[in-house]
């Protein structure tokens, strides 16, 4: 064969195994990319801080507020679950099965925010979190979201 066919073939040879590297790295990354975060949650009701809103989920029953956030692979921006409770208290909330960090509001009978956990992590499961004094809700968002949405103790929501 002469030479230049040779280096042709070569040539054709070297860019179908460059085509060939990009196309597995692609779609490696393609199946190995972060899960989008849609859809999965109810839409019960609107919370405004401000002019932030985040839409919630309502958990208002023994088996909603146990379960919480629970099972879900992730929580969408702006989205996220409420805790009602009966009666003001020290509710307790803890990271069993959870697959992904949160933000964590405890909210008052008046609906200012009387205490903020941040960033907190699956892994701090069995550690269960309080607010100092006693509340009626807890709003839990996705990590990152109180500092994006600039939330500070006191702040009053409205729903």
């Amino acid at each position: 064969m002469p030479k230049e066919k040779t280096e042709k073939t070569k040539s054709a040879l070297n860019l179908v195994a460059v085509l060939l590297v990009i196309g597995l790295v692609g779609a490696t990354l393609f199946v190995n990319r972060p899960k989008d975060c849609l859809g999965g949650y109810r839409d019960d009701m609107t919370i405004q801080v401000g002019s932030y809103s985040v839409i919630t989920e309502r958990a208002d029953t023994d088996q909603s507020r146990q379960t919480g956030l629970s099972g879900h692979e992730c929580i969408p921006e702006k989205t996220g679950m409420l805790f009602v409770f009966e009666k003001a208290d020290l509710h307790g909330i803890w990271m069993k099965d959870m697959n992904f960090p949160i933000d964590i509001l405890w909210i008052d009978s008046t609906k200012k925010i009387i205490h903020i956990e941040e960033n907190v992590d699956p892994n701090t499961y069995p550690k269960v979190f309080y607010p100092p004094t006693p509340a009626s809700y807890v709003l839990e968002v996705a990590s990152g979201e109180v500092e994006r949405a600039g939330l500070k103790l006191s702040d009053q929501l409205s729903w």
